[in-house]
């Protein structure tokens, strides 16, 4: 029986088509760590291990402080027989980040597994502690004691997970109650955290398939074995979000928040459904939000300053760009953003600047732009130049075709 049949019943060698998938994008793009991390995953689920060994190590040579591969690889190394290398992988990445409940679960997990079960007991106890509010940490406490003999702390942790699961579904109406959780067999298995990490990116190939049904019930059979996991709240919401349930998707985000105020994607994902309501205060708090959580994402740079400068705040909006293009200079929706919010500030030729200095230089949209920037300023020829441009690169661009039309003879 393969790992993933082991760990949750699934036969995850069935999804020869998701891996085949995730292969051939490593091979169009094999410098992308994140392709290579996803393969690893999939393959670890279908039990191919050694090919799941060589694209997780692929990832950590691509990015040697990739925390997600050495922690999914370090599950894999144990499974070839191979623990102590595994643990002594863990042991680096735990010490960045001892507070990081991701890692100190899964060093907790990954000890009572491969033997090390005070070391786990006591890492399982510590997560406990740093995510308060989640049931599934608390599932695994109590597998923890029972693996130990001890029935009475084993049947104290589970009845912290009923209520944990009781308070959550108070809160915000989602998760399910002690009757939905998996057979304590599962927990005591001790799964990597990677099989969930598959299951969701399974769900979003399915989805992405066209067999929405399929996602769901995916995201269904995970949350009843990891009750409460903010990752697969965001995910399950994203998933509804993607299928026109707005107010349903809130639902899952608010629930992720409930139980991890830092979930910085619970935040992101949530200011996208404010702000398709039409709620833009809201949208722009829970996007500020998620910034102050992940300072360094250029891409969360970008969304907020998007949405200030849809909303009228250009300053703001070009502060957000800039730190995003600080972050990382090469982001070209960034800079046209950079862009747009220096024209609405009146100073075009800062923004002319910014179109010109990068690979973005050529883009319709930056050429457009730029144009219009030339004909403010009566450089009507120049402007010609670049919506012609425009149309020679993508000759169906309709906005060149407009802005080429209304041009003064």
């Amino acid at each position: 029986m393969s790992q993933g049949e082991q760990e949750d019943g699934r036969d995850w060698t069935m999804h020869a088509e998701w891996i085949a998938n995730l292969e051939t994008m490593t091979r169009s793009r094999p410098g992308h760590a994140d392709l290579w991390c996803a393969l690893g995953i999939a393959l670890h689920a279908a039990g191919r291990l050694d090919e799941a060994d060589h694209a997780l190590g692929k990832a950590i040579e691509l990015n040697r402080g990739y925390a997600e591969a050495v922690v999914a690889r370090a599950f894999v190394l144990g499974e070839l027989g191979r623990p102590r290398e595994g643990y002594a992988a863990l042991r680096p990445v735990f010490a960045a980040a001892p507070n990081d409940f991701h890692r100190v679960f899964a060093l907790g997990v990954f000890a009572m597994r491969f033997g090390w079960r005070d070391t786990g007991v006591a890492q399982l106890r510590r997560a406990c502690e740093l995510l308060p509010h989640a049931p599934f940490p608390q599932l695994f406490l109590a597998a923890a004691h029972a693996d130990l003999g001890d029935g009475a702390a084993a049947a104290r942790a589970r009845r912290t997970a009923v209520e944990r699961a009781a308070e959550l579904r108070a809160r915000t109406g989602v998760t399910g109650d002690a009757s939905s959780f998996a057979d304590a067999s599962f927990h005591r298995s001790w799964p990597s955290p990677s099989t969930l990490r598959a299951q969701v990116r399974h769900a979003e190939f399915l989805l992405q398939s066209r067999r929405a049904a399929e996602a769901m019930h995916e995201l269904d059979v995970a949350r009843s074995r990891w009750p409460g996991d903010p990752m697969l709240l965001v995910e399950t919401g994203r998933q509804r979000h993607l299928l026109d349930d707005g107010d349903d998707a809130a639902h899952w985000f608010e629930a992720a928040i409930a139980v991890d105020e830092g979930s910085h994607r619970a935040w992101l994902e949530l200011s996208f459904v404010n702000a398709e309501r039409g709620d833009l205060a809201n949208a722009v708090d829970r996007l500020r939000r998620a910034v102050e959580l992940r300072p360094t994402f250029p891409d969360y740079r970008y969304q907020f300053g998007t949405l200030l400068l849809d909303v009228g705040r250009s300053a703001e909006a070009a502060t957000q760009f800039e730190q995003a293009l600080i972050f990382s200079p090469s982001h070209g929706h960034g800079a046209l953003g950079l862009a747009r919010a220096y024209a609405q500030l009146g100073r075009d030729e800062d923004a002319l600047e910014v179109l010109g200095r990068g690979a973005w230089r050529d883009w319709p949209e930056s050429l457009v732009l730029a144009a219009e920037l030339l004909a403010r300023s009566s450089r009507v020829v120049e402007a010609r130049g670049e919506l012609e441009k425009a149309l020679r690169i993508a000759p169906s661009f309709a906005a060149a075709r407009e802005a080429l039309a209304g041009l003064p003879a």
